[in-house]
């Protein structure tokens, strides 16, 4: 992760008070590992593959900036996420991530001991080790994120393998809110389009109308010519 530098302190002090999970650290500049390294819970490395790490059923947490690839990556492996996103489109990833129950954000202006272990808590088994990539699991945050993996992995091509597809994910899941139709909750002037046709209605007459008065009061003033001229 690329963080200021004065984060650094409060993350080290987030990670150090979970003795028993470790950490894995990506860092891009070498006085990153220094930093880390008397802890003996986190493991720096300057690369590691990403989806690797993510498909190893070890990992149960990943701590990101909320870049689109990541998000994916995560989700298509049925990882909870803690999201930092720091600048353009990774605020409205994590956004987007947090709302669909796949993890918490937290806005990198309130990144401090205190929530960052907050977060961590909130995604973390309640007992057991586990292993965090920051670069484990609360049953509500791992339950969304395996359901989202389902969606996203092993969708079959056949008509007839999509559809025992999805009646065998809603079976087991429940109600999928993304494969309910907004239509469901619509009235029935909404449903139908009538208020849109209305408004194209009204909006029709009134052009009609204006342009109506122009040709009639155009005419009016072509004849008035027209008998003006006839008279001289």
């Amino acid at each position: 992760m690329v963080l200021i530098s004065f984060c650094y302190s409060d993350i080290i002090a987030a990670f150090a008070s979970f003795p028993n999970t470790t950490f894995i650290w990506k860092y891009e500049d070498e006085n990153d590992a220094i930093l880390f390294e008397k802890y003996s819970n986190i493991h720096t490395m300057k690369w590691l593959p990403q989806v690797d790490l993510l498909a190893d059923k070890r990992l149960s947490l990943f701590i990101t900036h909320a870049g689109m690839n990541s998000i994916l990556e995560a989700a298509s492996y049925g990882k909870p996420m803690v999201a930092i996103p720091l600048f353009v489109d990774q605020i409205l990833n994590a956004k987007n991530m947090q709302s669909r129950g796949l993890g918490v954000m937290i806005d990198k202006h309130d990144l401090n001991m205190d929530n960052l272990i907050a977060a961590i808590r909130a995604t973390l088994p309640v007992n057991g080790r586990c292993a965090i990539f920051a670069v484990s699991i609360s049953s509500t945050y791992a339950r969304k994120a395996s359901t989202i993996a389902k969606y996203l992995l092993g969708r079959p091509a056949a008509a007839r393998a999509e559809i025992s597809h999805w009646v065998k994910l809603v079976a087991e899941e429940g109600q999928l809110d993304h494969l309910v139709m907004k239509s469901r909750d619509m009235n029935f002037v909404k449903y139908y389009c009538l208020d849109i046709f209305a408004y194209l209605g009204v909006q029709f007459l009134t052009v009609s109308y204006f342009l109506h008065r122009v040709l009639k009061f155009l005419f009016h003033r072509a004849h008035i010519m027209v008998v003006k001229y006839k008279t001289e």
